[in-house]
């Protein structure tokens, strides 16, 4: 069995294999954890027909797919914790050769085994790997496995098999698993207004798409997005590039390298930022806190199911507000709202909407605040504001307020929430309700690291990174030129990048 999938003339199963045959279809992390309870299934049962796992993944390394390819340059990190990353977290299920992603780390890369660290994906990828290795020597005690690394471009019902097809291949399978991540799905955004010589449509892999061939030093750029993707894009712009930076204090600073484009312009809808994923050993932050998050799950799960529109505002989103000034008052008990103002408020307009000298703790003030903020345009100043005072707490230099308490609500009460949710928890009119929160959530709760937004304050600080353009701005092409426009500035650009996935 070749685990690495590097032979692409490997012999495909034959249409007369008498074994029942299943094929796979992607094996990210997602496969392996399928190829796993697999095994662990056919250890259990007895059948009369051999089994013939045939995996199908273009990635050189399965287990890590195309995410977490060990090629990427290290500046692509994590936007976790390397103590949350744990390819078995029931120890039972636990092969005994493999560990949590600290402790191979720890074996393979002590130098980043920081249990708090944010590792390079690259390295995750090995790690998965190696668990996938592990995974398929224990699925090969009970089935012959072949990996194929090729794409399916068809999957076909045909009688009572499915035909899957490659530009290599066809065979036929009794079962197929589908595990190819939801990206496989999602076309991708267009930008109609820029010509294509002059638009990057996709920035992975960052070493061939982002290279000084594809975008040249002082190149003036836009780029469509402001979350993760654009995180990875303006540091393979800058660090990718030769550039340095360092850290004294939370306090991030830039050295150019002179190959970074000039100026990179991010643009969005709504300007709104991704806050930092706070520090925990940073934050001095009461135990009792757990018993606020318990609460929240237990009043979570007690939620009668399906959850209609009404339900989902009034007790998930109440719940969310509840929880969040519960555990404010916990952590920061002294808050007051006129502490955030200019600092993690988006607008001035909040002030007008938020008492003055009033306890952030307060259910009505939390509501108020999110409402605010997911109403809001926001421009440079502010966006600035909000990114800089959520590394801010994250580095334990001011106290949690509003951000944290929902953003670390959300976090702790997310995985019961997809609990409830799924398998026909949620009715249909509840949907965009739910993800309108989950979106707005996911730059709350769900951002990048602050060590990365640390790094992307620094670039602004040292002009590369320019956000006149962050919110209600266009890219269109006008007398042969090419401009990023609103409607107070217009500059011309050389390229747009599309960043959003």
């Amino acid at each position: 069995m070749d685990t690495n999938a590097s032979a692409t003339q490997r012999v495909a199963p034959t249409n007369h294999n008498p074994a029942y045959h299943i094929t796979v279809v992607g094996c990210g992390p997602k496969g392996m954890y399928c190829l796993d309870s697999l095994a662990r299934r056919l250890e259990q049962v007895s059948i009369d027909r051999r089994v013939a796992v045939t995996i199908v993944e273009p990635a050189p390394q399965p287990g890590a797919g195309a995410v977490y390819q060990s090629s990427q340059p290290h500046y692509l990190r994590m936007n976790f914790a390397s103590k949350h990353i744990d390819a078995w977290t029931n120890d039972e299920r636990r092969p005994l050769e493999c560990t949590s992603l600290v402790k191979w780390l720890e074996e393979h890369h002590p130098t980043h085994s920081d249990p708090e660290g944010f590792a390079p994906r690259g390295m995750v990828g090995e790690y998965l790997h190696d668990c996938f290795v592990q995974v398929c020597s224990a699925l090969d005690r009970f089935a012959t496995v072949n990996v194929l690394r090729q794409k399916v471009t068809k999957v076909k019902r045909s009688g009572r098999k499915w035909k899957v097809s490659t530009s290599h291949n066809d065979w036929f399978a009794d079962d197929v698993l589908l595990t190819v991540g939801h990206e496989a799905w999602r076309a991708p955004p267009t930008l109609p207004l820029v010509p294509e010589r002059q638009l990057i449509d996709t920035v992975f892999p960052t070493e061939k798409r982002l290279s000084t061939k594809q975008i040249a030093p002082k190149s003036r750029v836009a780029v469509r997005g402001f979350g993760l993707t654009w995180v990875d894009t303006a540091l393979a712009l800058t660090e990718g590039r030769g550039g340095t930076f360092e850290c004294h204090d939370g306090d991030w600073a830039y050295h150019t390298s002179g190959q970074e484009p000039d100026k990179l312009y991010p643009f969005a809808r709504t300007g709104r930022p991704m806050l930092a994923k706070p520090i925990e050993p940073r934050i001095s932050l009461p135990s009792r806190l757990d018993q606020v998050w318990d609460e929240g799950r237990r009043k979570l799960m007690a939620v009668q199911r399906p959850i209609n529109c009404a339900a989902f505002q009034e007790q998930i989103e109440g719940l969310l507000v509840e929880v969040a000034a519960n555990a404010l008052q916990l952590a920061n008990p002294n808050a007051d709202v006129t502490q955030l103002r200019g600092r993690t408020l988006p607008c001035p307009q909040v002030e007008d909407r938020l008492a003055s000298g009033t306890r952030c703790s307060d259910t009505t003030q939390v509501r108020r605040w999110l409402d605010v903020w997911c109403a809001t345009v926001c421009d440079a100043q502010h966006a600035i504001e909000a990114m800089r005072h959520s590394v801010n707490v994250a580095y334990g230099i001011e106290p949690p307020g509003i951000p944290w308490a929902l953003g670390e609500t959300w976090r702790q009460l997310y995985p019961a929430l997809v609990n409830r949710i799924s398998h026909g928890g949620l009715a249909a009119d509840a949907i965009q309700d739910f993800k309108s929160l989950a979106a707005e959530m996911e730059r709350i709760a769900f951002g990048p690291p602050a060590e990365n937004l640390g790094r992307i304050l620094a670039l602004i600080d040292c002009g590369i990174v320019d956000l006149r353009f962050i919110a209600d701005s266009s890219v269109h092409h006008v007398a042969g030129e090419l401009l990023i426009s609103n409607r107070c500035d217009s500059k011309p650009i050389d390229l747009c990048i599309n960043a959003v996935i």
